[in-house]
């Protein structure tokens, strides 16, 4: 633990020094269903400035405190962890240095700020209500930010890391499948970098694509962490290297199809809007200029510090919206229990057998019956006692049927006549022994047909 230090000077320390590999490939993870934003633009707003008015200074004045203990500083072995090739290298360089500082700092201002917890690995989460992979109606060329028809599968919307907001109320009992808030994507620094973006081939001087520039290999990154915003209903991501804090913030664009029809179209209008309309506003926090000690005083963001500031920002209101108020104006939100209701204890689980023996009704279906347990009208239907007595009363029934049938064929002419035409024709009248136990199988027949 680290005495007498604030928790900016914990975020502001420098990085390491990264000694970058050679990548096996140069290719980059790609969909053809990706979404891409029409337009990336340049956010302004998120900046050391905004962070020392943010909260009304609030945020600023805790960070600067130096009060409680910190965390020591991990430890990488330059051979070990700081040479980085792969994706998977990069992970484990800001699993192990970024997500062990900047977590650290989100905990000492949990409470008071709502900070959300970073998730350094894929984990499963839900996304918001309705924003999920849609079915194209018509061709990438008649409406921007769409391709081919086709459908994403679920394991395309597993970012490589995320943040969630713990349960106030319930903690880590409660019974709600965490909400996805900040989806983050990690890149190989040798493979991307935000830079190659605005170097004349990919985007104009307005951030707007050229000529099937969103279907390059270097555009893969933006379309892929865009993806992830729109289906996680997400307003702020990150791209994450070596090199770079990527971090942005999605809506659709000024004055872009918002109409009072389309607000009470709710959802399905706003996730159209922003795959065909839809603005990233980002930032690039470089990995290793900024990163000193002083960082406080030239009024500058580090990786860690940008990254804490924007958990922060995503505890408090994460949902993406037609618009924003501006950043230094954002406000803490009052966070309830996302399940609704109370979890279920261990207490509340506990099956009472002594309730169960003196109420049979409330006996668990999987408990077997015993001989001394009282019959009940459900056990007593199936039992042998009572089918004896309804094949009793059947044959009860049967037996008046055919005493009534036997009295009334005496005088009705079934045949052509009556019983006693039948006799003068010679014919024998059939006794009621002899048309009893025809009645019975034809009244058995018909009753099992």
């Amino acid at each position: 633990m680290c005495s007498g230090q604030s928790i900016l000077d914990l975020l502001t320390t420098r990085n390491p020094e990264i000694v970058e590999g050679a990548p096996g490939s140069k290719s980059l993870t790609s969909h053809h269903m990706y979404h891409w934003p029409k337009q990336l633009k340049k956010w302004d707003e998120f900046s050391f400035e905004t962070l020392e008015t943010l909260y009304e200074g609030s945020l600023i004045r805790v960070a600067r405190e130096r009060a409680s203990p910190l965390p020591a500083l991990p430890h990488l072995s330059q051979d070990a962890d700081c040479v980085v090739g792969d994706e998977d290298a990069t992970q484990h360089v800001f699993t192990k240095w970024n997500h062990t500082i900047v977590q650290a700092a989100l905990d000492e201002v949990r409470e008071p700020f709502h900070s959300c917890v970073w998730t350094p690995g894929r984990r499963h989460s839900r996304a918001g209500a309705r924003f999920t992979p849609t079915r194209h109606e018509t061709s990438a060329s008649e409406q921007p930010g769409r391709t081919a028809c086709g459908r994403l599968s679920r394991k395309n919307f597993k970012p490589d890391a995320g943040a969630f907001l713990p349960c106030r109320t319930h903690g880590s009992s409660c019974a709600a499948v965490p909400v996805e808030r900040l989806p983050k994507d990690y890149k190989t620094a040798a493979k991307w970098n935000s830079s190659i973006l605005f170097q004349g081939d990919i985007l104009d001087e307005s951030g707007r694509w050229r000529r099937k520039a969103s279907r390059k290999n270097e555009a893969m990154p933006i379309r892929q962490a865009f993806t992830y915003c729109i289906h996680f209903r997400c307003r702020y991501g990150c791209i994450l290297t070596t090199d770079e804090a990527f971090i942005f913030r999605i809506r659709p664009r000024a004055g872009a199809s918002y109409t009072p029809e389309s607000a009470l179209r709710g959802d399905d209008a706003l996730e159209r809007s922003l795959r065909e309309d839809g603005l990233m506003e980002y930032v690039s926090i470089p990995w290793a200029s900024d990163e000193t000690q002083d960082a406080d005083s030239d009024g500058t963001l580090t990786v860690n510090l940008a990254l804490w500031l924007v958990h922060i920002l995503a505890g408090n209101h994460h949902e993406v919206d037609w618009s924003y108020c501006p950043l230094a104006s954002e406000t803490l939100a009052t966070k309830a229990c996302p399940a609704g209701n109370a979890p279920r204890t261990p207490e509340s689980q506990v099956w009472q057998p002594s309730l169960s023996r003196a109420r049979p009704e409330l006996r668990s279906a999987s408990r077997k019956r015993r001989r001394s347990d009282t019959d009940d009208a459900v056990y007593y239907s199936f039992s042998k006692g009572h089918a004896s007595s309804a094949q009793g009363s059947d044959r009860s029934s049967t037996e008046e049927s055919q005493s009534s049938d036997g009295d009334s064929a005496s005088t009705v002419d079934v045949g052509g006549g009556t019983a006693s035409g039948n006799a003068r024709k010679g014919k024998p009248s059939p006794s009621p022994q002899s048309r009893a136990p025809k009645l019975r199988r034809s009244e058995r027949g018909a009753r099992y047909l």
